[in-house]
């Protein structure tokens, strides 16, 4: 393989969906990484050890999109030319998302018992396991206008549950 290969399912050898197979991408990951392991090139010339160094970094690179949900997703809505970073001129967010996100921020402020946080990071992880079940179905029928706006709400989710974590972590701690 080649480190300019910027497919990451190309990468590992796995079949470009959405949907993955958990057990596939860890043998994909675990085959790549033996196949460019250090110990393989010791005593090959320095351009080859590079080389080898290189294509390990693009692996374990594709790994992590691949792996991750919303990275997976991002990068086949990329592919099929519906960005989800608005930075780069992406698919903008309904105004009905934008709400949801602010009413979320706006509850996640207002708690303040350990109780509620909890409560509330598990009402995101159902939120979060119910739009990954969305994008499968809209990647399954190519349905890319919608997968952005799952990508969206994916990311948002994923961010509000980071900072409930973080909340909770620091009002158990303060606690303790």
């Amino acid at each position: 393989m080649n480190p300019s290969t910027s497919d990451p399912f190309i990468r590992l050898g796995l079949s470009r969906d959405y949907d993955i197979d958990p057990d596939a991408l860890e043998a994909a990951y675990v085959r790549e990484q033996s196949r460019l392991h250090p110990d393989r090139f010791v005593g090959r010339p320095q351009e080859e050890r590079t080389q080898a160094l290189l294509e390990s970094v693009a692996v374990n690179d594709a790994y992590a999109i691949v792996k991750d949900p919303l990275k997976r997703a991002a990068w086949l809505l990329r592919d099929a030319g519906f960005p989800v970073d608005a930075e780069t001129g992406g698919v903008a967010a309904e105004p009905a998302l934008l709400k949801e996100v602010m009413e979320m921020r706006e509850m996640l402020e207002e708690l303040s018992e350990p109780q509620e946080l909890e409560a509330f990071l598990a009402m995101l992880e159902r939120n979060i396991a119910a739009t990954e079940q969305s994008l499968s179905e809209q990647f399954g029928v190519d349905n890319f206008p919608m997968a952005a706006q799952s990508a969206m709400r994916l990311k948002y989710l994923t961010t509000c549950l980071h900072d409930a974590s973080r909340r909770l972590k620091t009002k158990v701690t303060a606690a303790s």
